[in-house]
Order: structure tokens, then sequence, then C-alpha cells
């Protein structure tokens, strides 16, 4: 505060950031005339990191996202499970779009999917499947859940008959494996 007021804010901007005060330092470099502004994004990221440091970690997501660092937003999105948030923040980096997202976002949309998939929200889990490119694993879903229809419907929607037909042969192994006859 002291070389804050001795209109030093370089020098300012170090102190508050070597006592984790952050939020004096962001809001000491968007002041005009500090001639600082392009230090927020860094300073952003740093607060975000030392957040997760200190296990706040859910606070640390939107000083990432301000940082522009969305890959560490969603790691610390999944890690304290607020599993919403993370898929938001892949959907938006991954233009939102239909199927298949982009290839850096597909294993966060496949661990999304399975998250989904545990708490029994089949739909989501399937969306997310499909933006991760992985159609099989939507049917295989379906077929563990016993939600026959729902999986003949991914299947028949966005694979090859071939590929249709291999999953179905193995799934009826499977079945038949654990003698449920009438399944397989």
């Amino acid at each position: 505060e002291l070389f804050d007021a001795l209109d030093r804010p370089a020098e300012a901007k170090e102190a508050f950031v070597r006592g984790h005060a952050y939020r004096r330092a962001v809001e000491l470099c968007r002041r005009p005339g500090s001639n600082l502004q392009h230090e927020v994004v860094e300073l952003e990221e740093r607060w975000g990191d030392h957040l997760v440091e200190v296990k706040q970690v859910d606070a640390a997501i939107n000083h990432f996202i301000e940082a522009g660092q969305s890959v560490k937003a969603i790691e610390a999105a999944m890690e304290c499970r607020n599993w919403k948030k993370a898929l938001e923040i892949v959907d938006a980096q991954a233009g939102g779009g239909g199927g298949g997202g982009t290839g850096q976002f597909q294993p966060y949309y496949r661990r999304i999917a399975r998250h989904y998939e545990q708490a029994r929200e089949y739909d989501q889990a399937e969306r997310c499947f499909l933006r991760a490119g992985e159609a099989g694993e939507a049917v295989e879903m379906y077929c563990r859940a016993d939600r026959w229809e729902a999986a003949h419907k991914v299947a028949v929607g966005y694979m090859t008959d071939a590929e249709a037909a291999l999953l179905y042969t193995k799934r009826a192994r499977e079945l038949e494996a654990n003698q449920r006859w009438k399944e397989a």
C-alpha cells in the first residue's frame, strides 16, 4: 500500500503478489494510468495457481478462464467435481458444435461422459461420448444400462452397419457367457 501511495505501481504490484493479495494486484493493474494492464492475464493465472495450491480449486476456475487458460480451468472444474462447469468450458472451447469436438478436448468429453454415466444421466453422457467421437461407447453404456432402444438409436445414427453388427455380436457373446440367454 505504501508503494501504491507513492505512485510506484510496479513495486506495489510485486508486493501485493508476494503477499498473495492478488485481488489488490489485479485492481492496481487495471487502474487507468498504471501502465500495467498487460499484466492482468498473467496475474489471473498466478492467482488461479495459488488458489489450487491452497485447495480452493473451485475458486480458481474463473481466474483460469480470465487468463485464457481453458485447459487449467477444465482440469480445476473436474478436480472439484463441478462437472457442469467443466462441460460448459469444454463446449465453449471446442466450438460447442456437433459431433467430434476437437482432438484436444476429446479426452475431457470422454471423462465427463463417464461421470454422467455413473450418475445415470444417460442423455448427457451420450452427448459427451458422441462429441468425443465415441459412438460405440455410448452404445455400450446403454447396453450396460439395459436401454436397448437408446443403444439401437445411437448405433443406427452414428455407426456404420458393420460397426454396429460387431458391437451387437460382442455384447451378445458377453450376455451368453453370463447365461443371460433371453437378452443375448
